[in-house]
């Protein structure tokens, strides 16, 4: 059938369509979240008889991480600086069973299709995360976990007019990103402070 929710370029300005999502087995095409691979066909002794082509859907343990891209502003109402979570990516490693998004010097992952972020909030506030503490009573919801901001994660982009990654601006030099992205969230914390201070 068609699915929950809609599906995205990475910038959100194109729906996917039904086929690109689902792809088309007939022709092996993959969709969005499907990958092709080789399967050898053997005979009695492991000799290879043959080897075709076909389309494999990516499992959730093939998720390495997400690109979850957030708006922080200033709202004059409340007066104080708040967020809004706009899209959600799903990240897959480039080779099956490669850990290269923590052991690379470069982000070895592919990306997923991208989820806008209102429209999955209703399936994500639906279903619960197990807590890493061990502690069963306290139970929270996907939804929960990303605005008290649970997850460990890095700035990998901050808007600007060439739209460029930090890893465009700063290429192979992964210590100086990391420190970047946190000259970024100093500044966005040093706006919020300085909106109390005279």
């Amino acid at each position: 059938g068609d699915p929950l929710v809609s599906v995205y370029n990475p910038s959100l300005t194109r729906k996917l369509t039904r086929q690109e999502v689902i792809g088309d087995r007939s022709k092996v095409i993959p969709g969005v979240f499907q990958t092709t691979e080789m399967i050898y066909d053997t005979d009695e002794f492991g000799e290879i008889i043959d080897e075709r082509e076909a389309i494999r859907e990516y499992d959730p343990i093939d998720v390495v991480g997400y690109y979850i891209e957030e708006e922080i502003f200033f709202d004059k109402r409340r007066a104080r600086l708040d967020f809004r979570y706009v899209s959600i990516t799903p990240l897959v490693s480039d080779s099956p069973g490669s850990n290269t998004l923590y052991t690379g010097s470069e982000l070895g992952v592919y990306e997923l299709g991208t989820f806008y972020f209102p429209e999955v909030r209703h399936l994500l506030a639906n279903h619960k995360v197990f807590p890493l503490d061990g502690n069963l009573a306290q139970r929270m919801s996907f939804d929960e976990f990303l605005h008290r901001k649970y997850f460990a994660s890095h700035i990998i982009k901050e808007s600007n007019v060439y739209d460029r990654k930090l890893s465009d601006y700063l290429p192979g030099r992964t210590l100086d990103r990391l420190l970047e992205g946190e000259r970024i969230k100093e500044q966005i914390r040093l706006y919020e402070t300085d909106m109390w201070n005279y």
